[in-house]
């Protein structure tokens, strides 16, 4: 042999062995130990990187890889510290700029950066490293640390809110004598103590948006907080000019420390209302099982991670396991609880021949399957990746001040500029102030809690409150039908008061033997004592035969009922139905189902689910809905929505499974109801916590008011803002005026946001 076993290199004369193959270095000897057993090891990603990081001495090999067509990698990271939408373009601009960056989305409403990138040209970490030196927190969402940033949000307006109340207790005699009252001459002193506490406020605190205007001068993005940086350092270097020379009249710390505190206050009050997507990747990957039991070349069955179970592959499920990928049953049959990915209540039989989905748990039996689909394309890994495509895509939308600010910035510097050149710093100043008031950086957030506020009155608690605006455009309202109209709990409907004390005791004696849903229901629906019944067989998807006193009884379906020559009535209801029979005579018929929820909601909706047709229509009658529709997997709802989308609606999604993930994905806006799986509820963007859904069209009333108000706190602090700077161009305001308009402008934002009710 004269090549090496792992990379077919030339040997040399003195080759590394182990046993009878022989290796052309170290590296190949130890990584061939490790993927040589493998078949076809040469694709194994282990035996790829060795090769790229040159552990592997064959330049010809690296060539023939390096020449072909590399694979688009996508990542999601968590970034943190950014201010405003701006910096989420920032950052998106930056990031495009470098080779190898195919597409870049960065949402400031969830923190979420979705990225695609060739692996060959920029790797994971450079794009980290890239966005921390811009002065943001980037990590992967799985090592994502949030409470850090919120900690050093709120220190930071911690010690602003200290240093503030104290310049201006400082101030007073500053003000005073500005009006000509006598002061006992600390006016200077006290200007030195309000420059001591400035420091901290013009470095530490104001320290995000030094880091905002690094960024803006790299991207050419600048947002408001390039006006209050400026604002904030024109008054500080004035401020402290006049106190070097002995200047007690022209000092503005108090008006600096107030701007900086308001600006904090803004951003406390977005990060108690902000979302992140982060969990609900989580959740969603922890939802795909990470071994299966597959049957190995010898026969045997053994746990082996899922990436290594293609399809054509066999598998075992046994009773109480997870079906791990989409298949064929190959052998057995068993009863499977599909409801987390179809929303059907009732267990599904399974025999040789049928079709498994991925993600349901077997609840009697034990299956054999031939597997059809690899995780990614099972109905579950497809779940996964629409809902990472539709975050991606459900990013924050542009507000009108943001767009405003994109013209307004630019116009106030070169004002601000022109007029500092032509009539002094001073005037500069003021027009800086009077510019940058805060209830800019407050009039959306001061209403957006409000109404949060509201909302959680009415038992919804927000999670996103950037999809919130969808609620006043009249929206068709989409809802799950089971566990979300209904009360998800198979029960007893009707059937059982047919039955004397004593059979009802031997119908409970008789169903405490199973733990099948049916069975369970019965039981918590009878409180009579359960009678001790004997030779208890269970005859799987059929029912449940034993005896009680040398009687013979029966409970189980039409088909069982027939093979025991039982004589019963077909029912013709949608509900399930179950027969108890004594020897051959039908004691009861058994209703059982789902009720509907009290107090639904009166709104232009329709209902999607996977339950039959005939009953989802009947459901969306008794509900007032426009339609109902029925027999759809969750990828079928997401496409309902997408055409609902497609023909102008605006559509709200009401769900809470697993099933209904993709759709409320998908939806304009997604809620939660308050029996909602882990996953639902980390999908939607708003969760009720009660279960009366009533509440729904206050809510869209509510959303449309606070639109409104918002409407009225901008055009009022932009409309405030254009007399204040005409004033100060014209020289007819000085710092203390342009400073008491915008705390007066602040509490006009105040009260108007008070005003939603």
């Amino acid at each position: 042999m004269n090549q090496c076993a792992l990379c077919a290199s030339e040997l040399s004369q003195n080759p590394y062995k182990d046993g009878e193959n022989a290796f052309c270095c170290n590296g190949c000897l130890t990584v061939f130990r490790i993927v040589g057993s493998i078949h076809n090891f040469r694709e194994h990603p282990l035996f790829q990187e060795a090769l790229q990081a040159g552990i592997i001495a064959n330049p010809q090999l690296v060539e023939k890889i390096d020449s072909q067509p590399s694979e688009k990698v996508k990542c999601h990271l968590h970034v943190e510290g950014m201010w405003c939408p701006s910096c989420a373009e920032a950052i998106r601009l930056i990031l495009m700029r470098k080779d190898g960056m195919i597409s870049c989305l960065v949402d400031y409403a969830t923190d979420l950066a979705a990225i695609i990138f060739d692996p060959k040209a920029i790797s994971k970490a450079q794009i980290i490293a890239s966005i921390n030196k811009m002065g943001y927190s980037a990590s992967e969402f799985f090592a994502a640390e949030k409470s850090r940033v919120s900690r050093s949000l709120w220190l930071r307006f911690s010690v602003a809110v200290f240093c503030a109340m104290n310049i201006m207790m400082f101030s007073y005699p500053l003000y005073i004598a500005h009006f000509g009252i006598a002061t006992d001459g600390f006016e200077l002193a006290l200007g030195w103590f309000s420059f001591v506490l400035s420091l901290p406020l013009i470095s530490y605190t104001a320290w995000p948006m030094w880091k905002r205007w690094n960024v803006s001068l790299r991207s050419g993005s600048f947002g408001m907080e390039t006006l209050v940086l400026i604002g904030i350092l024109t008054a500080w270097v004035v401020s402290t000019y006049h106190l070097w020379l002995h200047k007690t009249s022209g000092l503005y710390f108090d008006s600096m420390a107030m701007l900086v505190t308001f600006v904090l206050l803004g951003k406390i009050l977005e990060k108690k209302a902000k979302f992140s997507a982060k969990e609900t990747l989580l959740r969603l990957t922890r939802c795909i099982p990470k071994k299966g039991c597959k049957r190995l070349t010898n026969g045997e069955y053994s746990y082996v991670p899922l990436k290594e179970i293609i399809p054509g592959d066999i598998i075992m499920a046994r009773l109480g396991e997870k079906i791990v990928l989409d298949g064929m049953v190959c052998s057995g049959e068993a009863l499977v609880d599909e409801a987390v990915m179809t929303g059907e209540a009732r267990l599904v039989r399974k025999f040789c021949g049928s079709t498994v989905i991925g993600g349901s748990i077997l609840k009697q039996g034990n299956l054999i399957i031939e597997v059809t689909k690899d995780q990614h394309k099972s109905l579950l890994g497809q779940i996964l990746t629409l809902v990472e495509e539709d975050f991606s895509l459900k990013t924050t939308p542009q507000y009108i001040v943001d767009q405003i600010v994109r013209i307004f910035v630019p116009f106030v510097l070169c004002l601000s500029l022109w007029m500092g050149i032509s009539y002094g710093p001073l005037r500069a100043l003021v027009i800086l102030m009077i510019a940058c008031p805060c209830s800019i950086g407050i009039a959306i957030p001061l209403a957006h809690s409000r109404l949060l506020y509201l909302f959680a009155q009415k038992g919804a608690l927000v999670r996103n409150r950037s999809r919130l605006y969808r609620l006043a455009a009249n929206p068709l309202f989409v809802f799950d039908k089971t566990g979300t109209l209904t009360e998800g709990k198979f029960q007893v409907l009707n059937g059982i008061e047919q039955l004397s004390q004593d059979q009802q005791a031997v119908l409970k004696g008789l169903a405490t033997h199973s733990t099948h849903p049916i069975c369970l229901a019965i039981t918590e629906f009878i409180h009579a004592a359960a009678a001790n019944v004997e030779n208890v067989s269970e005859i799987l998807g059929r029912g449940m035969v034993s005896s009680y006193k040398g009687k013979t009884y029966l409970l189980g379906s039409e088909k069982l009922m027939a093979e025991k020559e039982v004589i019963v009535t077909s029912s013709q209801l949608e509900e399930t139905v179950v027969y108890f029979a004594c020897d051959k005579t039908c004691l009861a018929t058994l209703h059982l189902g789902d009720r509907l929820r009290e107090r639904l909601p009166r709104v232009d909706g329709v209902i999607l689910s996977g339950d039959t047709h005939s009953l989802v229509s009947h459901v969306a009658k008794k509900c007032h809905f426009k339609w109902g529709k029925g027999g759809l997997d969750p990828l079928e709802k997401r496409e309902e929505i997408k055409t609902l989308k497609q023909q102008g609606q605006v559509v709200v999604m009401v769900g809470d499974g697993v099933n209904d993930a993709p759709a409320m994905a998908a939806a304009d806006l997604s809620i939660s109801v308050v029996s909602a799986t882990d996953l639902a509820v980390e999908v939607s963007d708003i969760l009720m916590t009660t279960e009366h859904l009533d509440a729904l069209p206050t809510l869209c009333t509510l959303t449309a008011k606070c639109q409104a108000i918002i409407f009225q706190n901008l055009f009022w602090t932009f409309f405030y803002n254009g007399i204040g700077i005409i004033l100060a161009c014209m020289g007819l305001m000085n710092p203390f005026f342009a400073a008491l308009a915008m705390a007066c402008s602040s509490l006009c934002v105040t009260l108007n946001s008070l005003r939603l009710r």
